[in-house]
């Protein structure tokens, strides 16, 4: 018999850690695509980084943003929504360290994770499959340039990261219903209910509620379009005419019937402030921005009922000599009885940042004022469906301010507000309450939802 030569049989490779995972979150990208009714664009640059890589990632972030982000601390500490010499970047960043899984760079469009490679669990997973939605929605939609479109206007800009997150956060949860059994949906809630929400809970109230906005109210916005057919469709139409305000993102009822904001016209005031004044910021704050600061004195949902009638507002924010900081606000209300209610509301929340008792003000018939060493708050109801609302560091400036602003009307027949624009609100500055790591980024928190 003739001897042969038989070829041995070429061992399969094991393959290493890295591949397996890389295997891994190719399928969750797929799946994710899929639930989300959206096709995948190949291969996703990504990374697993650890909480101190996270952490260093968005403070460099923030501190790009360091002259806008000390406008913000400077409207914050007027509000007396944090202690004055609170360093607004710490704080924040301290923050974002707590509820930050991972975020979508839409510039270098990378996805990052906030794990352990070797220990790839099921939070990690949907956080993956969060962010994966975000690289979809950067290649259909192009949420980059929607942010930068609107990044004069927070309120508006506010509005399209709920949009941006909700959708997300449900695409998130579908993924777990239809992929998780009950044993990896109870590891997910253990996983949270382990997590460390210190400097998260810490925070003013304002700004945990600004933070977990878009998780939350973005998240039932969406849902609701979602159940207008059991589809992404309208979510889609969404990112082609996306909501103006977050009035329509918490009343969704309104995003479909296109109520806009009414424009309201804040003029210059600086020279009326007086010599050494410099206007810094005019932006709007919103329905949302409004009834997180009004829970500083009321109960969730006083403050939800206050802030429901808002119709649009204007503010500016101006530094002063030797350090002197006013900010003129304009609210406008869909009624008198809405007007009204803000009016009641905001007189409580004035007893909480100041220790005192608001005053008639006799030179300016509607208005009241309440004072300490360090503030003086006017309020005024000058029109029917407008409230004012003047702070400053500096006793006295306030009533030139609203005799500028008010001058000679007529209580009984101004109606004080612009009619509503196509465009909804005129564009103005960032008041800086950003929840993205940069000013691209999309990011997955751990606020209220554990998304």
């Amino acid at each position: 018999m003739p001897t042969v030569a038989i070829p041995s049989r070429t061992a399969t490779p094991t393959p290493t850690v890295e591949e397996l995972l890389s295997r891994k979150l190719d399928a969750i990208g797929f799946r994710a695509a899929l639930v989300r009714d959206l096709s995948g664009t190949g291969p996703v640059d990504r990374a697993i980084i650890g909480t101190q890589e996270m952490e260093q990632m968005l403070f460099d972030d923030l501190e790009e943003d360091r002259d806008e982000l000390s406008v913000t601390q400077k409207l914050y500490e007027l509000l007396r929504i944090t202690e004055e010499g609170t360093d607004l970047i710490e704080l924040l960043s301290d923050v974002y360290g707590d509820v930050v899984l991972g975020f979508f760079d839409t510039e270098d469009r990378k996805l990052y994770v906030v794990g352990d490679a070797d220990e790839f669990n099921e939070r990690d997973e949907l956080t993956f499959a969060h962010e994966y939605v975000h690289g979809l929605q950067q290649a259909h939609y192009d949420i980059r340039a929607l942010r930068e479109a609107v990044e004069d206007n927070a309120d508006q800009a506010r509005a399209i990261t709920a949009m941006i997150e909700g959708d997300a956060t449900l695409a998130e949860l579908i993924y777990e219903l239809e992929h998780y059994d009950e044993e990896q949906q109870e590891a997910v809630r253990a996983s949270s209910a382990e997590a460390d929400f210190t400097a998260y809970l810490a925070a003013p109230t304002v700004i945990q509620q600004e933070i977990a906005f878009p998780y939350i109210v973005g998240r039932s916005f969406i849902i609701a379009l979602y159940l207008e057919n059991n589809s992404f469709e309208l979510v889609d139409e969404a990112y082609n005419n996306p909501p103006v305000s977050t009035e329509q993102v918490i009343h969704p009822e309104k995003y479909v019937a296109e109520e806009a904001p009414v424009d309201v016209e804040l003029s210059e005031l600086a020279d009326s402030l007086g010599k050494g004044w410099t206007e810094i910021r005019r932006d709007t704050f919103g329905e949302a921005f409004i009834r997180s600061y009004l829970t500083m004195a009321l109960e969730g949902a006083d403050s939800v009922e206050a802030a429901a009638g808002w119709g649009g507002d204007s503010f500016a924010l101006y530094d002063g000599p030797e350090g002197a900081t006013a900010m003129v606000a304009i609210t406008a209300w869909d009624t008198e009885a809405d007007a009204d209610e803000f009016f009641d509301a905001y007189r409580p929340l004035g007893q909480v940042l100041v220790d005192g008792e608001w005053e008639a003000v006799d030179a300016s018939p509607g208005t009241f004022a309440i004072r300490d060493d360090s503030r003086e708050f006017l309020l005024s109801r000058s029109a029917p469906l407008q409230v004012q609302l003047v702070i400053s560091t500096v006793q006295g400036v306030g009533l030139t301010v609203l005799e500028e602003i008010n001058p000679a009307s007529d209580p009984d027949t101004d109606s004080g507000v612009a009619t509503t624009t196509d465009s909804g609100v005129a564009p103005v500055v960032d008041s800086g309450s950003a929840t993205t790591t940069d000013s691209g980024a999309a990011t997955t928190t751990a606020s209220g939802t554990g998304s």
